[in-house]
Order: structure tokens, then C-alpha cells, then sequence
């Protein structure tokens, strides 16, 4: 009980005894002081427990291990199939190929070559090679049609470029997302499994939130988290307008694929590129239109 509520009662005792005095009227005795009585004290309270931690929920847990998974890995090579549906021409262009990463500073090194492509279900009847190298500073995007390499300058030397940023990347890389980057930008969902998806997988719709950058590009973004390896083997992009669809694809990333301990021979430019005609662009006219793989 408080103390406000023991000095009421006391009032009320007190108040009572005065009325029963058979004394009253009659000179006081002389009294002897006394002490006065200490005053109640309140029971210590006892602290307060401390709130269970909230338990993460599907979704986070998926992205907290594809972050991890993305931390722990030193490099890869796997397989890609990257397709291209335009809703709007009818038409829908495949290529498939092979992908090397290997982290580094102050940037990672990525080098991807398609070898084989297939135009509305058809085998092209040429193949000629499209590569995309990325040494660190420079972007290089070479074609075996046109005998061309376009060299961009991406970074000053020292400088460290975001090159998991869906915003920057040429090429989406099936690796090194944060989590607070996916969830400041988009409200992501945990889904069913649909026919067609990869097995074994989780899979997460990401919608852009609304004004954002990344509305203005995409209706939504699809990844197909891998439960062995805990990194994405698919991920679908649906552009704003919803009439074009890319898809990439890495049909065997798996454990065998990741850390197979790449050389930096894996990412020396091909000897076929010494006949080509090589077109270089400075930082600040690198982000000129480019054509599509």
C-alpha cells in the first residue's frame, strides 16, 4: 500500500481516539516526548523484466543469411542463363554463359562471358561472344559482332564503388546484398512456391516502396533465395511499366561453385581483344546509354 494510504488511516485512528477521550475538557497530563514513529517505507519494487526479444521473422531470416552468405564468400564461378522478354516487341532474346567474381580492394573483380544465344526460341545461327569485365576501376564490354571494346571508367583510383547497387550494376549479381539495403528500399514478402521456380528455394518479392528511385524503375523485383548455398539462384526484375521482364539464372550456384580460389590469370582480357577496336570513356561520360547483353 502507498504511504499516502497509511497516513490517511492513521488520521482516521487518531480522530476516533480524541472522540472517545473520557478526559476531554480535563487539563493534559504532562506528556513525555516521545520519538516520532519512522515513517512507512515502501517495499523496494522489484525491476521490471526485461522484454523478450523479438523473433525475427521469415523474411529477415532469409535476408540475414543471404547476407552472411554474402560476406563469407571469397569467390565464385558459376553458370548464367540471362533472359530478356519485351511484351512490347514480342520478343525475347536469351544468353548463357559463365560468370567469375572474386572480392578484392577497394573493389571486387567480375568478369562474365556469353558464348551462346537464343533469339524468340531459336538458336542463333552465328554465336558470337559478348564479355563484361570489370577489373576494379574500369568497366569493359566487349562483342565478337562488332570487334569492339568499350572501356568506362567507373572509379578513380582508391575510390570504392557500390557495385551491388541494383541502381549502378550492369549486370545483376547473384551476391553481396545488406539487408538494410533491400529493406530501406523495398517492402519484401515471402510467397509460395510457383511452377517454374527453382527447387528448394525461398522466394521473395521485393516491391519498391512508393517515390522512390527504384519505383520509378521497377514494378517489382523477384529473388529465389537457394537454401543450400543462401544466395540467390534467380533473380526476375519487372520493369515499371511491367512490359519488359529480365531474368538471370545460376542454374549450379552451389557450394561446389563458391571459393574455387580464382587466379587473377581467370580475369586477364582474351587474346582476341588485341584485334579489336577499343573505344575508351572517362568517369564523367560513362553513364551514356549502353546496349543491353
Amino acid at each position: 500500500m502507498r504511504t499516502g494510504g497509511w497516513v490517511l488511516i492513521f488520521a482516521c485512528i487518531a480522530g476516533v481516539a480524541r472522540a472517545q477521550d473520557p478526559n476531554e475538557g480535563k487539563p493534559a497530563p504532562p506528556q513525555t516526548p516521545t520519538s516520532p514513529a519512522p515513517a512507512p517505507q515502501t517495499p523496494p519494487s522489484e525491476p521490471a523484466p526485461a522484454p523478450p526479444a523479438p523473433t525475427p521473422s521469415r523474411v529477415e531470416a532469409i535476408l540475414d543469411a543471404l547476407q552472411k552468405a554474402g560476406e563469407e564468400l571469397k569467390d565464385i564461378r558459376c553458370r548464367v542463363v540471362y533472359d530478356e522478354d519485351d511484351q512490347v516487341n514480342l520478343s525475347r532474346k536469351r544468353r548463357e554463359g559463365v560468370i567469375l567474381f572474386k572480392k578484392g580492394e577497394p573493389n571486387p573483380r567480375f568478369f562474365i562471358t556469353f558464348d551462346r544465344l537464343v533469339q524468340d526460341g531459336k538458336a542463333a545461327k552465328e554465336q558470337k561472344k559478348v564479355w563484361y569485365l570489370f577489373d576494379g576501376r574500369n568497366l569493359l564490354e566487349a562483342r565478337e559482332s562488332t570487334t569492339t571494346v568499350i572501356e568506362s571508367e567507373v572509379a578513380k583510383p582508391g575510390d570504392k564503388v557500390d557495385f551491388f547497387d541494383l541502381d549502378k550494376t550492369p549486370f545483376p549479381l547473384p551476391f553481396g546484398h545488406k539487408k538494410e539495403y533491400i529493406l530501406e528500399r523495398f517492402d519484401v514478402s515471402l510467397v509460395d512456391a510457383q511452377p517454374g521456380d527453382p527447387p528448394d528455394s525461398d522466394h521473395l518479392v521485393c516491391t519498391p516502396k512508393p517515390n522512390t528511385r527504384m519505383a520509378s524503375k521497377f514494378r517489382k523485383l523477384e529473388f529465389h533465395v537457394g537454401r543450400a548455398a543462401r544466395l540467390p539462384i534467380r533473380i526476375k526484375a519487372v520493369s515499371a511499366d511491367g512490359y519488359k521482364v529480365t531474368t538471370a539464372d545460376f542454374p549450379d550456384l552451389s557450394e561446389k561453385s563458391i571459393n574455387p580460389n580464382l587466379k587473377d590469370a581467370d580475369f586477364a582480357e582474351p587474346g582476341e581483344w588485341k584485334k579489336y577496336k577499343r573505344t575508351r570513356e572517362k568517369l564523367e561520360d560513362s553513364s551514356a546509354g549502353r546496349d543491353e547483353p
